[in-house]
């Protein structure tokens, strides 16, 4: 799929309800799972390459492929506050 940087990545109406539930802490573990889809592959472009030949249109990438990648280290990353992890 070819994204261009200034497409809108306006979510459906069920994605919108998704984000929406995790903003109010009443997310499913579905709704959950459809609201980080949205956030990182539309809105940060999560697995869409960064090179343009515009070197604007490239860092405009390059910022929101960041924010995704901040977000999948958080998410992959051990959980500090686990008990098991403070003895190791």
């Amino acid at each position: 799929m070819t994204q261009s940087p200034w497409d809108d990545p306006s979510p459906s109406t069920s994605e919108k309800a998704a984000i929406n539930a995790v903003i109010r802490g009443t997310a499913d573990s579905a709704q959950q799972q459809t609201a980080m889809k949205w956030i990182l592959h539309r809105a940060c472009g999560a697995g869409l390459s960064t090179f343009h030949t515009d070197p604007y249109i490239q860092s405009f990438r390059a910022g929101r492929r960041s924010v995704a990648l901040l977000i999948t280290e958080l998410l992959v990353a051990p959980d500090p506050n686990r008990e098991d992890l403070e003895n190791g």
